[in-house]
């Protein structure tokens, strides 16, 4: 209850029993995890890959933002090498 008067008065958009609902639901949720595929590991490292060239400062790129490009380049690889 003391969380949910704490966020009540820092963000107060909402009453305190709402807060305190939402504390409550968030421990029943069951958060999953996902499987790590070679798929979810090339985009990670194709999307750090562009990142890593942007100038200090600029806006990071989205794996939406490069979908398209991470497609072609995966269909190109062998299966080896993937």
């Amino acid at each position: 209850m003391e969380q949910a008067v704490i966020l009540c008065e820092k963000i107060g958009r909402h009453s305190i029993k709402y807060y305190f609902e939402e504390i409550m639901q968030r421990s029943h949720l069951q958060s999953k995890s996902r499987k790590v595929t070679r798929w979810n590991a090339f985009i990670r490292c194709e999307v750090a890959r562009h990142n890593s060239v942007l100038p200090e400062g600029a806006k990071q790129l989205k794996p939406s933002d490069l979908m398209p490009e991470i497609c072609v380049h995966w269909k190109e690889l062998s299966e080896e090498q993937r």
